[in-house]
C-alpha cells in the first residue's frame, strides 16, 4: 500500500510577493529541496544512504505546479515501503527525519525525544549522521533563491512547519572555516557508519553531540576503535574513546564537524 506524505515550500519576501522569482536560482532552490527529500525518502524506503545516481527515493518524490501566495511549491512523496522504524507510520517518520536532517545542517538544536524518528535516530545514530552529511549540499543549494527573489522559505511537512530558510541560515550553511590545529579529547561515540566513516561523538566539554568524518586511510586503521566505542555507548558502560581531530567551524566559531585523525580506546 502506497503512503503519501505532503511537503510544501512557502516563499515570501522579495519579488515572490508578486508571485515570481529569479528563474535559475529559484528553480535550483526547489531542486535542492527535492533532492533533500529524495535522499531521506530513499533511506526510509530502503535503509540505504545514497547521494548520487539514480536511486529509488528520487522516483518517489513528485512536484506539483507552482501556485501564487506569494509562491507556493507543493511536493508529494509516494512511499511504497518503510524499511526503517517500527510501529510508526512512514509519513510521520519521513517528516520527522527531514526535520532533523535540516535542523542538524543548520546547526540547530532538536528535541531528541518528541518525534516519530526519535527511536530510529537513537538506534541508528551513525546512519543519521551519514544522512546529514549526504544532504548538506542539497540543503545549501535550497538557499539559492534567498536574496534572489525571496527572503524566506517556510518548510511545511504535513500540517506542521518543520523549519525555515532565511539569510541567517544561508550564511550558516555557506560559511565555514577550517581549524587545522590538532586537538585531543576523550569522547563518547554516539554514532558510527562504518561504510563512509561518518558518525557523531558526544563532546563532554561542549555538552552536545558533534558530527564527525574521517578519511578512508584513517577509517581503515581506527574504524574498529569507533565501533568499539559505539558498543560501549549502546551497553552503557561509560567507557570513552580518545580522539585526535581537527575542526570545521561556523563563522561564529561553533563546531560544525570534526575530522578524525586518530582514535584509541580508553579501557579504564
Amino acid at each position: 500500500m502506497i503512503e503519501r506524505a505532503q511537503f510544501q515550500l512557502q516563499l515570501t519576501g522579495g519579488t515572490s510577493e508578486n508571485h515570481h522569482f529569479q528563474g535559475y536560482d529559484g528553480y535550483m532552490s526547489l531542486a535542492g529541496f527535492a533532492l533533500t527529500l529524495s535522499l531521506v525518502t530513499n533511506y526510509v524506503e530502503t535503509g540505504v544512504i545514497r547521494h548520487k545516481g539514480d536511486f529509488p527515493g528520487r522516483n518517489s518524490v513528485r512536484a506539483g505546479v507552482l501556485r501564487p501566495g506569494s509562491v507556493i511549491a507543493d511536493f508529494a512523496v509516494l512511499l511504497e515501503a518503510v524499511a526503517v522504524g517500527s510501529g510508526v507510520g512512514g509519513a510521520l517518520i519521513l517528516s520527522s527525519l527531514v526535520s532533523r536532517v535540516i535542523a542538524r545542517n543548520l546547526g540547530q538544536a532538536h528535541n531528541e525525544k518528541d518525534d516519530a524518528a526519535a527511536e530510529l535516530v537513537k538506534r541508528k545514530r551513525g546512519d543519521f549522521e551519514a544522512l546529514v552529511a549526504a544532504a548538506e549540499p542539497s540543503i545549501r543549494q535550497s538557499h539559492d533563491v534567498i536574496g534572489n527573489g525571496a527572503e524566506k522559505i517556510t518548510i511545511v511537512g504535513g500540517m506542521n512547519i518543520i523549519n525555515s530558510y532565511d539569510r541567517q541560515t544561508k550564511n550558516y550553511v555557506r560559511s565555514s572555516k577550517k581549524d587545522d590545529e590538532v586537538l585531543s579529547n576523550d569522547v563518547t561515540v554516539t554514532g558510527f557508519y562504518g561504510n563512509s566513516g561518518h558518525g557523531s561523538v558526544f563532546d563532554h566539554e561542549l555538552g552536545r553531540n558533534v558530527p564527525f568524518w574521517m578519511p578512508k586511510a584513517v577509517l581503515d586503521v581506527v574504524g574498529n576503535v569507533m565501533s568499539w566505542g559505539l558498543d560501549q555507548y549502546a551497553n552503557k558502560t561509560g567507557k570513552k574513546v580518545r580522539i585526535s581531530y581537527t575542526r570545521i567551524l561556523a563563522m561564529d566559531n561553533r563546531e560544525k564537524r570534526y575530522t578524525i585523525l586518530d582514535a584509541a580506546p580508553l579501557l579504564n
